[in-house]
């Protein structure tokens, strides 16, 4: 299942999450997963500044999952997007099934491995937990409802 068309996402109501289940980790749906993940942040979060975090976060762990959770042309390579609001707080899950690669430490591009330090300066609660089942990202934020 991918998110082929981010706006089939109904508008949620603000007790509602946003579940997106088995979508291909591939470059091509992190856009799209952008895409529902913003509309579900608007719809429950009052504050521009929190919205875009969330947006930017989660995109940074889709990255992480394309990037380092599978092998190169792993055929059951999918992860999971959830997001939930509870009081004033929006939690929002990436988590995988696969195994991180270690990271190259010949690598022609430095720059990169800056994906988890992002993350968490993003979001005000990060939480990174790995084991023989996948990977899982948690973050958090404080977020007042929108009007209305």
């Amino acid at each position: 299942m991918g998110v082929d068309d981010p706006g089939t996402v109904s508008s949620p109501s603000a007790g509602s999450g946003l579940h997106l289940r088995a979508v291909p980790a591939v470059a091509e749906q992190a856009g799209a997963v952008r895409t529902a993940v913003l509309r579900w942040a608007r719809a429950v979060c009052r504050s521009r500044e929190v919205v875009e975090d969330i947006g930017f976060a989660v995109y940074e762990a889709m990255a992480n999952v394309i990037d380092h959770a599978y092998p190169a042309g792993a055929t059951h390579a999918v992860f999971d997007v959830h997001a939930e609001r509870e009081a004033d707080m929006v939690t929002v899950v990436v988590a995988d099934h696969g195994r991180w690669k270690a990271r190259d430490p010949d690598s022609a591009t430095p720059w990169r491995g800056r994906g988890l330090l992002l993350i968490e300066k993003l979001a005000a609660e990060f939480e990174l937990c790995q084991n023989a089942a996948g990977t899982l990202v948690r973050m958090r934020w404080p977020c007042t409802r929108p009007a209305g």
